[in-house]
C-alpha cells in the first residue's frame, strides 16, 4: 500500500512540474547574440517560469544576412527543421545605413533567409530580433551619415528598418531595441551597455532574454522567477519594462497577427468546369463545391453537370490551425454571344460599359456578384433598357428577373 501510494504521489509531482510549453528556436546573428550566452540565458528564464527552450545557434561576430546566407552551418541549420522560431539578428551597424544602402544590402537578404526558412520549416515563424543604438551614437559613420550621431537618431532607424523587413516578410520582431530605450528613458540607472557603448551588459542580456521569452511565449515576462546575476530590484524593474513594452503591446510587433485565412479564387476553364485555387499552400486542403461532391488539394478542377449557383466551402488545415471560407460560385453556359433565353435577351456580352435588356414585359431586375451579393437591383418597363455596368468590378455576374425567374451569366470585363 505504501509503494503505491510513493507511485502516485511520483506521478503528481512529475505532472506537477512538466513545462507548460517547449520551443525550438534558432539562432542567427552575431556578437550581439551570442554575448552573455544569450540563447542559454532565455533557456533559463523560461524554464524558471515553467517554459523549456531547446536552442541551436550560429553566431559569428560582425556577421550580417548576407554573410548568413552562403554559410554552411546556417544554411545546414535551417534545413534541419523542426524550428519553431528563427531570429534573425542583423549587422549592428548595417539596418541604420542610408535606406539606398539597406535595400541593397540588408532588405534582399532578410528575405532570401525568410524564404528559405519557410521551405524547410513550413510552421516556423520568422523573428527579427531588433537591436538598440550605440549608447552615444554611431561615431565611426556620424561624419558621413548624421542621423546616426545620436543613440536615439540611430535607435529611431533600427526600429524602422526591423519593423519594415518584418512587415515585408509576414514575420514578427523581438523589441528588445525598444525595451532597451525605456529603460533607458525612465531608469538611467541600470547600465545595459559594456564599456564599448555597443555590446550589452549581462543587465543588458537580462533585458533581451525576458524580451525574447514575452515575444516567443506570449506571455508575461513577470512570470520569470530567475534574476541571473542581476540585481532582485534591476531584474523587476526589467520585468516590468518587458510587459509594458512588448507584452501589452503585442499588436505593435506583429506578434499572433497573423490568422490563419482560408482564401481561394476561382478560374472558369470551361462554362462546367471550374478551377479552385487556396490562397495559400496549407497542408490540409478540404473543399465541399455545393453539389454534393468534395475534394483534396491546393488546387483543383471540379466539373458540375448542371447549371446554377453552388455555395463551395473550403477548409484548410496549417501547423495545428484551422479555418474555413465559402464563396457562391456561378455556373451556367456563357459560350453563347449574345445570351438569348426567352423572353430576356442580353447584350453584349461580356460588357464593360452598358448592358442592354429586351424582354416583354415590365419587371425587376436583380444582379448578384459570384459571391451571392446584390449589387443591382431596378425596376425596367418592357422593351429595350440599357443599364451602366462601368461602375462594378470584372468578373461574373447573375441576373434575375423577380416576375419570371429568368436567368442569366453576364461577364464583366
Amino acid at each position: 500500500m505504501k509503494t503505491v501510494l510513493l507511485i502516485a504521489l511520483s506521478t503528481l509531482i512529475g505532472i506537477r512540474i512538466q513545462a507548460q510549453d517547449h520551443k525550438h528556436v534558432l539562432f542567427l546573428g552575431n556578437s550581439y547574440t551570442y554575448t552573455n550566452y544569450l540563447p542559454e540565458m532565455l533557456s533559463a528564464l523560461a524554464l524558471s517560469a515553467g517554459d523549456t527552450v531547446t536552442h541551436s545557434s550560429n553566431t559569428p561576430g560582425g556577421y550580417t544576412f548576407n554573410n548568413h546566407t552562403t554559410n554552411a552551418t546556417s544554411l545546414s541549420l535551417i534545413e534541419e527543421g523542426g524550428w519553431d522560431y528563427v531570429v534573425l539578428q542583423e549587422q549592428s551597424q548595417a539596418p541604420s545605413f542610408p535606406i539606398e544602402q539597406v535595400e541593397d544590402a540588408v532588405f534582399p537578404f532578410a528575405t532570401q533567409l525568410d524564404n528559405l526558412i519557410q521551405a524547410s520549416n513550413p510552421c516556423a515563424e520568422t523573428v527579427f530580433y531588433m537591436t538598440w543604438g550605440r549608447e552615444n551614437g554611431d561615431a565611426s559613420n556620424c561624419e558621413f551619415w548624421p542621423p546616426v550621431c545620436t543613440y536615439e537618431g540611430m535607435d529611431d532607424l533600427l526600429r524602422e528598418r526591423y519593423m519594415q523587413m518584418a512587415v515585408d516578410n509576414d514575420a514578427i520582431v523581438c523589441a528588445a531595441g525598444a525595451v532597451w530605450r525605456y529603460i533607458r528613458e525612465n531608469n538611467a540607472s541600470i547600465d545595459l551597455y559594456q564599456t564599448d557603448g555597443s555590446h550589452p551588459s549581462a543587465v543588458g542580456t537580462y533585458a533581451i532574454a525576458c524580451s525574447f521569452y514575452s515575444t516567443l511565449f506570449q506571455k508575461s515576462a513577470t512570470l520569470i522567477t530567475d534574476d541571473q546575476s542581476v540585481s532582485a530590484e534591476d531584474a523587476a524593474y526589467i520585468r516590468n519594462a518587458v510587459d509594458a513594452v512588448i507584452f501589452n503591446d503585442m499588436e505593435t510587433w506583429l506578434i499572433g497577427t497573423y490568422p490563419l485565412v482560408a482564401d481561394f479564387t476561382t478560374n472558369h476553364v470551361t462554362d462546367f468546369e471550374v478551377e479552385f485555387t487556396s490562397s495559400m499552400d496549407a497542408q490540409n486542403a478540404v473543399w465541399n463545391f455545393g453539389d454534393g461532391q468534395t475534394g483534396n488539394g491546393n488546387i483543383v478542377n471540379h466539373v458540375y453537370t448542371t447549371p446554377g449557383n453552388y455555395t463551395v466551402s473550403l477548409t484548410i488545415e496549417h501547423c495545428g490551425e484551422s479555418a474555413t471560407s465559402n464563396q457562391i460560385v456561378v455556373v451556367e453556359n456563357i459560350s453563347v454571344d449574345p445570351i438569348t433565353v426567352s423572353p430576356i435577351r442580353l447584350y453584349p456580352n461580356p460588357a464593360s460599359e452598358t448592358i442592354t435588356l429586351e424582354m416583354k414585359d415590365s419587371t425587376q431586375i436583380n444582379m448578384w456578384n459570384a459571391q451571392g451579393q446584390l449589387v443591382l437591383q431596378q425596376n425596367i418597363n418592357g422593351g429595350s433598357t440599357t443599364l451602366s455596368v462601368s461602375h462594378l468590378p470584372s468578373g461574373l455576374y447573375s441576373i434575375r428577373t423577380s416576375s419570371i425567374g429568368a436567368g442569366q451569366v453576364l461577364i464583366i470585363r
